[in-house]
């Protein structure tokens, strides 16, 4: 009996401990109130997360000849948009005509003021000479031919001076000595030292002369030698002044080249610019960013014509997501960047993605709502832009 006893007491024992480890934590003995977290949820749509906007550079409204459709994967380097580039062909054959044009004026404007400039160096080399040559006559002339020949006056002079004087001397003699019959050695004498006052009167004349036309002959020489210093001076004005102009004339045909060639090289690059590659791999969409759309929507076609800047398509991560939600302000303010969430997609619902919420933004003008941004991954690549899905948190 008292085996019996003690084997009923060790069943209930065990049974009570079942049943304390079954029951819930308020249950058992010292356990406190349970506290539960407050878990808020709201719905929103995927949205694509990452993207490249691709535009057109043309600055032309141009027709659209291919476009990777909405919602294809694309690898780094695949062709996405092509624009019809034959106005652009045409505008650019005639731009390379002008340009071909302005460079054969400036090659000619090159070569006009390379003549020029040669043209003048020769000019003002040949008037410098004609300066030194007059600048040397009148040297010459002062330095040489002036006293020169008035030394050779004044030894003239002096010459017949003593011709004269000798002759003179003669005559005096003849006199002194003359017999009746000696009349005509007198008379001989006399004629001699009349030539000889007509020498002495010719040399001094010719001494006067000398001295007379030493000024005259000075002033010619150094006018001269002024009137080829005005025309060096004048003729590098001339030349200078004719270099300048073919200078401008050439820096306006070199100006007018580069521009006219910056147009083509424009020209150029928007021929270029029509077909516009993948810069990543991913998603392709159409449409502008700025809205919400779905991976099958297409916006952009085969003959549409788009304008300038106007994005085309975007390339973006089909792995990464985000979610935006308009919430009420007491609930934004309880959220900050950074505090995980929970998501989970209505096409996965055993499935849970871990999130993270990047933007929490106060609407401007409204004090009742704000918007908030949760962003996840799916490494798998199951989810798709446009799904419906669930954001969790737990405050």
């Amino acid at each position: 009996m008292k085996q019996a006893g003690k084997h009923r007491a060790i069943v209930v024992v065990s049974i009570i401990g079942i049943l304390l480890l079954l029951a819930p934590p308020g249950l058992c003995a010292g356990a406190g109130p349970a506290t539960e977290r407050e878990v808020f949820r709201q719905g929103g749509t995927l949205q694509a997360v990452g993207g490249q906007v691709i535009h057109s550079s043309v600055p032309e409204w141009m027709k659209v000849l291919f476009v990777v459709p909405a919602g294809e994967r694309v690898e780094k380097g695949d062709l996405l948009v092509e624009l019809d580039a034959a106005p652009l062909l045409k505008q650019l054959s005639d731009q390379q005509i002008v340009v071909k044009k302005a460079e054969r004026i400036l090659q000619l404007a090159e070569t006009v003021l390379a003549a020029a400039e040669a043209e003048g160096k020769a000019e003002i080399e040949l008037a410098e000479q004609g300066l030194k040559v007059a600048q040397l006559e009148l040297e010459a002339y002062l330095a040489g031919e002036y006293p020169m020949h008035k030394r050779e006056a004044r030894s003239a002079v002096q010459l017949a001076k003593e011709r004269l004087m000798h002759r003179k001397e003669h005559l005096a003699y003849a006199k002194a000595e003359a017999h009746a019959g000696e009349r005509e050695l007198q008379v001989e004498a006399q004629l001699a030292v009349s030539e000889a006052k007509i020498e002495l009167a010719a040399a001094e004349n010719r001494l006067q002369l000398i001295e007379l036309m030493h000024p005259l002959q000075k002033a010619q020489r150094e006018m001269a030698v002024s009137e080829r210093k005005f025309s060096l001076m004048r003729m590098k004005n001339d030349r200078q002044r004719t270099v300048l102009e073919r200078q401008n004339e050439l820096t306006v045909a070199r100006e007018r080249y580069v521009k006219l060639h910056k147009q083509l090289d424009l020209w150029q690059s928007w021929a270029v610019d029509c077909k516009l590659y993948a810069p990543r791999g991913g998603l392709v969409l159409h449409g502008d960013p700025g809205r919400r759309r779905r991976a099958h929507q297409s916006t952009l076609e085969p003959g549409k014509r788009v304008g300038s800047e106007k994005p085309l398509v975007e390339v973006v991560d089909p792995h990464r997501f985000a979610i935006e939600m308009v919430v009420a302000r007491e609930t934004a303010k309880r959220i900050e960047k950074g505090n995980d969430a929970v998501v989970r997609v209505d096409a996965l619902p055993e499935e849970r993605f871990q999130g993270r919420f990047t933007e929490v933004e106060f609407l401007a003008g409204r004090t009742d709502k704000s918007v908030v941004t949760v962003q996840f991954e799916d490494p798998e690549g199951r989810l798709r832009i446009g799904m419906s899905a669930m954001v969790e948190i737990a405050f």
